[in-house]
């Protein structure tokens, strides 16, 4: 184990009898020297000597020792210098004033010299303790993971506390925590744990430790949460610096947290960039498979159509096989239609060709769109006065309100009713589309968009409108009607329309 240092810990004032013994001993010094040389220095000259020799006791022995030693050398100059000589009694009271100048004098410069010591010892510990912290804070800027957070701070914690140290990590699963480095640490205390990391105070342990062993639990904090707890176990046994080892701790706290949120931020942006990338081609590759399959089937359908038309030589079964083909192969043509809509509305809102519409104008395009689809039904539409312009793709607007007048037909009997409605509610346009059907199942709200429509052949249906709407900042809900029926709702962002002026 290197050598221990406890960052910005003072040495403490020799209080025991050695250092009492020295600042004797100079007093001793001083006297023999000066009672040599009595008979040609002057008094004044020998008070000056003797606040010499209490001011270097006090800088070398400390405070203590310095009045001792300025008490001592009152009473040696009382009793070897001031006649009557040998004895504590004097001629002149007089020099009574000098004693009591000479103590006074000699506790304040003992006192003031010991006390710059102290603060030119708590300077260097304060310049240590920073330099410290700043070659930790370089490790741990430097660190690559998990692993290597605790290496910075393990060295740290062994060389300036002597003591060892884990981290203990929260994780998403509440008071579930990760070891770092997963060791068997027998002074670890669930409950201090908890508490410290909820409560986000230091909490000082020494009942499960023994001895002089005491275990400190620094809260890890982050920007936005708690991220775990450093536990520091060693020979804290020097109440006085407790207060500055619970501050060089956590200064070092801090640091470990923020690199622990560094590498958690770095980790999650590595695998958004990943899924990024993996949506980016997953689009690429819909798009290009959708072009692919357009021209044969395209192709498919002409030739089925010319072989129904050109040639009156077929059977009926053959005409049926005929027609088959031909049906199939445009339901496989509208579903690679889908597929590239939702390849573009999956490429974000800069795929997008916006423009500032009349929602009613889309309506009606698309109920034009589907006038055969919808002829056996009563089609009721409603739109609020008032209705703002909407920035929006009316391509692809227009293919969500067909596909939702779609399923509302293959879901209604003929002669049913199938109501569109266009409102302003809570600072968004809303489009609804009901039907007096059989309605959704529970399954299929909770699931909506992932399964395809139960009576037009296997569609994207409401996860194209999904996508779409999430690209225009809009959204898309469904449910049932209280009278019966299903209710299908879009809302779309109202935005800052242009204004339009009006024309004489």
């Amino acid at each position: 184990m290197p050598n221990t240092y406890v960052l910005e810990r003072t040495d403490k004032p020799s209080s025991n009898w050695q250092a009492f013994a020295v600042a004797l001993g100079c007093c001793v010094v001083v006297t023999g020297v000066l009672t040599l040389v009595i008979d040609r220095i002057d008094l004044a000259n020998i008070v000056m000597l003797y606040l010499l020799s209490v001011l270097l006791v006090s800088v070398w022995q400390g405070k203590a020792a310095g009045v001792f030693s300025a008490v001592i050398s009152v009473l040696f100059f009382d009793v070897f210098f001031v006649p009557p000589r040998f004895s504590i009694l004097v001629e002149d009271f007089q020099y009574l004033i000098t004693f009591a100048v000479m103590l006074v004098t000699a506790l304040i410069t003992g006192q003031l010299a010991a006390g710059l010591k102290e603060k030119a010892k708590e300077a260097v510990g304060r310049e240590e303790n920073i330099k410290a912290l700043y070659q930790a804070a370089s490790k741990l800027g430097a660190s690559l993971s998990l692993d290597d957070v605790h290496s910075a701070m393990a060295e740290f914690v062994l060389r300036y506390f002597g003591a060892s140290s884990v981290l203990m990590l929260s994780t998403k699963q509440e008071r579930v925590f990760n070891m770092v480095p997963d060791v068997d640490s027998d002074y670890l205390s669930m409950p201090i744990l908890h508490s410290c990391y909820f409560s986000g105070d230091t909490v000082r342990n020494s009942t499960l430790t023994g001895n002089s062993l005491v275990t400190y639990y620094i809260c890890l904090k982050g920007i936005d949460s708690n991220v775990g707890v450093m536990v520091v176990n060693g020979d804290f046994d020097d109440d006085e610096a407790t207060s500055k080892i619970v501050d060089q701790l956590e200064g070092l706290a801090s640091l470990v947290a923020i690199a622990v949120e560094r590498l958690r931020y770095q980790e999650a942006a590595q695998s958004s960039e990943v899924r990024i990338e993996v949506e980016r081609l997953r689009n690429a590759i819909l798009s290009s498979l959708s072009h692919d399959l357009r021209t044969p089937l395209t192709a498919l359908v002409g030739m089925s159509e010319s072989l129904l038309l050109s040639n009156s030589q077929l059977s009926k079964t053959q005409v049926d096989l005929v027609n088959q083909i031909n049906l199939q192969s445009k339901r496989i043509s509208e579903l690679v239609a889908d597929l590239l809509d939702l390849a573009r509305a999956s490429s974000g809102a800069n795929a997008l060709k916006k423009d500032w519409l009349p929602i009613e104008e889309t309506i009606g395009s698309s109920l034009r769109l589907l006038t055969t689809k919808l002829a056996p039904f009563v089609i009721k539409t409603s739109i609020q006065d008032g209705m703002p312009l909407l920035e929006i793709d009316p391509v692809l607007i227009e293919r969500v309100l067909c596909n939702l007048l779609e399923n509302a037909a293959n879901h209604s009997e003929d002669g049913a009713a199938i109501e569109v409605t266009a409102y302003i509610e809570k600072g968004s346009a809303v489009v609804s589309v009901r039907d007096y059907g059989r309605g959704f199942t529970s399954e299929q709200i909770n699931g909506y968009g992932q399964q395809g429509d139960q009576k037009g052949g296997p569609r994207l249906g409401l996860l194209i409108c999904r996508t779409i709407l999430n690209a225009h900042g809009g959204d898309l809900k469904v449910g049932n009607h209280p009278d019966g029926g299903a209710v299908v709702k879009i809302t779309l962002p109202i935005g800052n329309p242009p204004k339009i002026e009006e024309v004489d």
